[in-house]
């Protein structure tokens, strides 16, 4: 890894994008979400039927969230699942596993979807509410991973 003085940049491969633009013609969105999971072998997050636990947020900064359109979705012990426009960019997954200090598991998401949801769980959670629902969702329904 470069120094912090290195002056010279270090190239970074083009992340892999799981969104719309790659993939056309579906009417629906969990069409196209299955369709971008089969494309980049990334399981997909569908986060309009979701409830997210907001105080999940707290394992990766926001800042962060935005830079690299992540949004972890479930953090249980040591793993944080995080939804991502481009599931397969390992220098986010690494920035994200170093600064919550956890594993990640990626999932892939639609990236407007996403990004609307990163601003508005994290102002959310600023404002101190619990659990933001998606406009599918149950509000029963839990993210949790089967057991």
């Amino acid at each position: 890894m470069p120094g912090a003085d290195d002056a010279s940049p270090q190239p970074r491969p083009a992340p892999v994008h799981a969104d719309v633009s790659g993939v056309r013609g579906y009417d629906d969105e969990r069409e196209l979400l299955r369709a971008v999971s089969e494309r980049t072998m990334v399981p997909a997050a569908d986060l309009a039927v979701m409830v997210l636990q907001l105080a999940d947020l707290d394992a990766v900064p926001h800042e962060v969230a935005r830079k690299h359109m992540v949004l972890p979705v479930l953090v249980r012990d040591n793993v944080v699942f995080l939804a991502m426009a481009a599931p397969q960019d390992r220098a986010a997954i690494e920035e994200v596993e170093f600064v919550s200090g956890r594993q990640v598991v990626p999932f892939a998401a639609d990236p407007a979807r996403l990004a609307i949801t990163i601003d508005q769980g994290y102002a959310a959670r600023a404002r101190g509410e619990l659990r933001m629902v998606g406009e599918r969702a149950s509000t029963t329904a839990s993210n949790a991973p089967p057991r």
